[in-house]
């Protein structure tokens, strides 16, 4: 599972990236939200964090807040 930041575009800044697709515009990323929002966005809008970029802690609240939502 790899996590990005985002600029904030109404649905958090972290999202787990789903997959990349070419399109005539340019590469974008298949994002999931923690409110299993799903959005296609440019990778010029989004930066890659690698697991030393991590903070454990944010990337926790991130994956409980989508798991509470997943069981409601």
């Amino acid at each position: 599972m790899r996590i990005c930041k985002t600029k904030d575009i109404g649905h958090g800044i972290y999202a787990e990236v789903l997959g990349l697709v070419d399109t005539p515009t340019g590469v974008k990323a298949r994002l999931r939200f923690p409110d299993e929002h799903r959005e296609l966005v440019s990778v010029s809008n989004l930066r890659i964090l690698h697991p030393e970029d991590l903070k454990p802690k944010r990337v926790y609240d991130y994956m409980r807040s989508r798991r509470a939502r997943r069981h409601k």
